[in-house]
């Protein structure tokens, strides 16, 4: 946050901010995609076959 107040102080216009804010937002998405893409666990197999029942409905 402080970086953010010292490029307004020196005159940084209210776009050029955002659009900082923006594309750091997009790379960490992209970031975190990938990484969520590569990685060797994969809910899945918990998502196939049928769901729990539940015995406290009756």
């Amino acid at each position: 946050m402080r970086e953010y107040a010292i490029l307004k102080a020196i005159g940084a216009q209210n776009s050029f901010l955002r659009r900082i804010v923006f594309e750091q937002a997009a790379i960490i998405t992209m970031l975190g995609f990938i990484a969520a893409s590569a990685s060797p666990c994969s809910p899945r197999p918990l998502c196939q076959g049928s769901p729990p029942r539940s015995s406290s409905l009756r």
